[in-house]
């Protein structure tokens, strides 16, 4: 105790320098020096640090934090800080849960909104919440303050879509009414506002809510008939275009391209486009033939989607447009312990309808688990990369069992 306050005015110095790095084009290393000095800091310096370094998005720094440090002495926002690097990392599981739980539990009475938010939402990627974890929740929620008023508002409207989830449709309103007190963060909870405020909500998301088409559906149609098309490097030179193109159902994802060079090896024909949420990492557009969207994600409707008019026009120039089934993702990432990539999550679905995955209907997935060691990771796009949160090794493991049938 006695070096700790010693050296807390250095402590102090050393965070303040770090922290403004950027200004002043300091080098990487003062942040190593930094970790090095916060290793046996006060725990609310410790926690400031271990908070900057996630904004920053330097998950392994914080982890290394956590697997040095003494979490009894930790204060609420050290734990937070660890909870949502794990979450960065693929790392959704109980551990995580328990540890956004105990952040919350020592943390500033302050800050409980943002606690609550990112537990709340942090257990809903992870799987259903219980009808305890409901009830306790709601006596939290009705007890917290109100600074922080925009987490609040959308903790709230995270707990009336899980409650909605649940068919328990007068505490999701209780909640709902609040949360939409927020008008521009309650928009963007697609499924909320489609079932309480239908006359003013988009038109497209009755369609969006209750697709005639869902990726089950264009499974079963199939009868087998159905080859899933990854982005991966392997694809080069398959020369399987044709049969590709010769099957009923064809999945390609994100970025894809059909460019000239590469018909011969992946064929041209696309049913199911598998892709991410509006970013400003996919950039091509609908192609003409595609009969169904699917956005990943376990329950997307039912979260917020910020750039949700986007979603709104894609579906309005489709047949059909889906989400990933929920329970089928959460069987799948509690099985490898992280968030299933979409390659896996549609493999996965195909071999839980049919019973089995059909011979040699898998092409350009990197099934080796060496994702991060190639380098390369798509066939035509240079700038793309491997997700931080997936667990590439486990998934490999999972691709050979459902190759095997064995899963």
């Amino acid at each position: 105790m006695i070096l700790k306050i010693i050296f807390l005015p250095m402590q102090f110095f050393v965070f303040c320098v770090s922290y403004c790095r950027s200004c002043f084009f300091l080098s990487n290393r003062l942040d190593a020096f930094a970790l090095f000095f916060m290793k046996q800091s006060f725990p609310w310096i410790k926690g400031v640090f271990a908070y900057r370094l996630f904004e920053k998005k330097k998950f392994k720094e914080v982890l290394l934090l956590y697997r040095q440090g003494d979490l009894k002495k930790s204060s609420g926002l050290f734990l937070l800080s660890i909870a949502l690097s794990r979450r960065a990392t693929g790392k959704v599981n109980d551990r995580t849960i328990s540890l956004l739980v105990a952040a919350a539990d020592r943390g500033a009475k302050v800050l409980k909104n943002y606690y609550l938010f990112k537990l709340i939402a942090t257990l809903r990627e992870t799987r259903r919440m219980t009808d305890s974890e409901l009830r306790t929740f709601d006596s939290e929620m009705a007890s917290a303050g109100l600074l922080y008023k925009n987490f609040y508002y959308r903790a709230c409207l995270e707990l009336a879509s899980e409650f909605l989830q649940q068919n328990k449709v007068d505490e999701a309103k209780k909640w709902y009414q609040i949360g939409r007190l927020s008008p521009c963060v309650s928009a963007s909870y697609l499924a909320l506002t489609h079932y309480f405020d239908p006359m003013t909500a988009n038109h497209e998301v009755d369609r969006l809510a209750s697709s005639e088409l869902s990726l089950i559906d264009i499974v079963k149609k199939s009868e087998g008939s159905i080859c899933v098309v990854g982005n991966s490097p392997s694809v080069i030179g398959a020369n399987v275009g044709k049969w590709i193109d010769a099957q009923r159902v064809v999945i390609r994802f994100n970025n894809y391209s059909l460019g000239p060079n590469f018909v011969d090896d992946i064929g041209s024909k696309t049913d199911v486009w598998v892709r991410m949420l509006p970013t400003p990492l996919i950039d091509r557009t609908l192609q003409a033939g595609v009969s169904l969207v699917v956005f990943t994600g376990p329950n997307s409707i039912y979260r917020s989607i910020p750039k949700w008019p986007e979603v709104l026009e894609i579906s309005s120039q489709v047949q059909a447009t889906d989400f990933f089934d929920e329970k089928l993702f959460f069987e799948l990432q509690a099985m490898i312990g992280s968030p299933p990539s979409s390659g896996l999550m549609a493999c996965y679905t195909i071999y839980r309808v049919l019973g089995y995955f059909p011979k040699n209907s898998m092409i350009g997935l990197s099934i080796d688990g060496n994702v991060e060691e190639e380098g390369v990771y798509h066939y035509s796009d240079p700038m793309a990369f491997a997700a931080p949160r997936h667990n590439w090794k486990k998934e490999a493991k999972v691709y050979k069992q459902l190759i095997s049938g064995v899963l």
